[in-house]
């Protein structure tokens, strides 16, 4: 009810999310889709990478609330199936989970269950500077929601030239283009999202930044205020 009467009364409303921006306009109310953005100024290429294509310790980041819609039990199993795809390669992962939640008890108790302590680490909530660091210093990010609106950590990640591997609802806005700024799992299979991080050092930096230059601040945040403020 109180989402009718903001819709009915607004000049126009501005919608992070694009499934939701269309069933506003079917439903006749004047809605702009919008993407989210990322701060260039905290998210943006480290020049570790060149040096961390030659390691053969490669880092996985998973960054969000440990809570059901974001699945981080998801992201632990898929570590655990890219750890037994790796057994036997001399190229081998370790894994950083940000965040706090909920299920933090849960993923303790699968990270033991599974024997992965020496590979998992759980960095609890940190701030926007070291996310930015870890993802600088990264080579890939995992995102395993359920559903999300329009995703700034993607952003973000990109924004630091750092591949995105997601499950299909982790990315509504259809930011992720295939073998140019990360890979899409058709399924919420464990085995089939770790397949996904093969060859991840095959990216082109520079291209995954690129991709997502207009979501920066300074692009978005402009066309933001011009919105709400009636100008073109």
């Amino acid at each position: 009810m109180l989402e009718r009467i903001v819709l009915q009364n607004a000049d126009l409303t501005v919608v992070f999310n694009k499934t939701s921006a269309e069933d506003y306009r079917l439903r006749g109310y004047p809605v702009e889709q919008m993407r989210t953005w990322y701060n260039e100024r905290v998210y943006f290429p480290g020049s570790s990478h060149d040096r961390r294509i030659q390691s053969p310790v490669l880092t996985a980041l998973w960054v969000g609330r440990l809570e059901n819609p974001k699945d981080p039990l998801l992201a632990i199993e898929v570590f655990d199936a890219l750890e037994r795809r790796n057994s036997d390669s001399p190229q081998q992962w370790r894994y950083l989970v940000i965040g706090d939640g909920t299920l933090r008890a849960d993923l303790q108790q699968m990270i033991a269950a599974r024997n992965l302590q020496h590979r998992v680490k759980l960095l609890g909530a940190c701030s926007r500077e070291e996310v930015g660091n870890h993802m600088r210093t990264a080579d890939a990010l995992l995102m395993t929601s359920h559903f999300e609106g329009s995703p700034r950590v993607m952003y973000e990640a990109m924004g630091s030239a750092l591949p995105v591997i997601a499950t299909a609802e982790a990315d509504p806005d259809k930011a992720i283009k295939s073998e140019v700024n990360g890979r899409i799992s058709k399924t919420r299979d464990p085995q089939d999202l770790a397949g996904l991080f093969e060859k991840i050092d095959s990216f082109d930096r520079d291209a995954i930044v690129n991709s997502v230059h207009r979501q920066s601040a300074s692009f978005t945040v402009s066309r933001l205020w011009n919105l709400t403020n009636g100008e073109k």
